[in-house]
């Protein structure tokens, strides 16, 4: 039994390309994103390249899992005049 959902065909597949220019990033970085995610239709080429249709439902799930990752931390009245980094946090 597939693990993909019924009507999964009719929705919008993005390719690599397209993904990497809707979002802004590298075709490596999106196919780095999405080389292991199920759900993602793989079409074996020649030799090792495989082509990646991402379907609408995934590249959302992912989207909003990597934005989580780079959501700033609430807004804390205390905390005005902080810069808040990946790894530190800056005093003004």
């Amino acid at each position: 039994m597939s693990s993909i959902k019924h009507g999964a065909r009719r929705e919008r597949h993005w390719r690599v390309k397209e993904l990497a220019e809707e979002w802004n990033m590298s075709k490596q970085s999106i196919i780095a994103l999405f080389r292991d995610e199920p759900g993602v239709v793989r079409l074996p080429g020649t030799g090792k390249r495989t082509t990646l249709f991402i379907p609408d439902s995934v590249a959302d799930l992912v989207y909003d899992r990597i934005s989580k990752k780079r959501a700033p931390a609430p807004t804390d009245p205390s905390s005005e005049g902080t810069i808040t980094g990946v790894h530190h946090t800056f005093k003004l």
